[in-house]
């Protein structure tokens, strides 16, 4: 179906709703100017709209790059990507692994906490228990308490920063990967229009 200017911007509108309204009055700016720049150099509204490509990828496109824009205010667009790539069939496979490997890195990250923390727990309980049941001379002692300190210290700054940043470092791999299958896309769109 052919879309008019006016239509083609109020569907934006509809779509784009999940976004701050100056975001998308940016956007409902912009192609409103793109196409009237074009219908100026002699094309139709609808020939313009339909040069832009599917209405569901200028979508995708808008949502990855507000998501950009906002990155570190809300990772829901990103998600919401995600979702977006698990409804077409075609791509099910690719969102299926995608979710796998955000699991995994879940799973890892957790695990990773879980570790760092009970070894800084670890530790702390051999340096002070060696102190407390006086298995070995004062120094030695002194010197198993220090270095389970000094490991308990280490442990607890590797599971504060994982804590902290971890969440970053999946927030990046997860626009990663959304910028990968926005490739992927794209090209098997501009394969479909080449043979059309």
């Amino acid at each position: 179906m052919k879309m008019n200017k006016s239509k083609f911007l109020d569907y934006l509108r509809m779509r784009l709703k999940k976004f701050k309204q100056e975001d998308v009055n940016d956007v409902i700016s912009y192609y409103d100017e793109y196409i009237s720049d074009a219908v100026k150099d002699g094309k139709t509204e609808e020939q313009v709209i339909e040069e832009l490509g599917s209405k569901n990828n200028i979508i995708a496109n808008i949502t990855y790059d507000l998501a950009g824009k906002n990155k570190g205010n809300n990772t829901l667009p990103i998600v919401l990507i995600t979702i977006g790539l698990c409804a077409s069939p075609l791509l099910l496979p690719v969102a299926l692994g995608i979710i796998i490997v955000l699991i995994t890195i879940g799973a890892v990250w957790v695990s990773l906490i879980g570790a760092f923390g009970a070894a800084a727990l670890g530790c702390l309980a051999v340096g002070v228990g060696c102190f407390i049941f006086n298995n070995f001379s004062f120094m030695n002692n002194l010197f198993i308490l220090g270095a389970g300190l000094i490991g308990f210290v280490l442990f607890y700054v590797l599971t504060y920063v994982l804590v902290k940043h971890g969440w970053k470092l999946i927030v990046y791999i997860i626009s990663k990967i959304s910028l990968f299958v926005k490739k992927i896309i794209a090209r098997k769109e501009n394969k479909e229009n080449e043979i059309n």
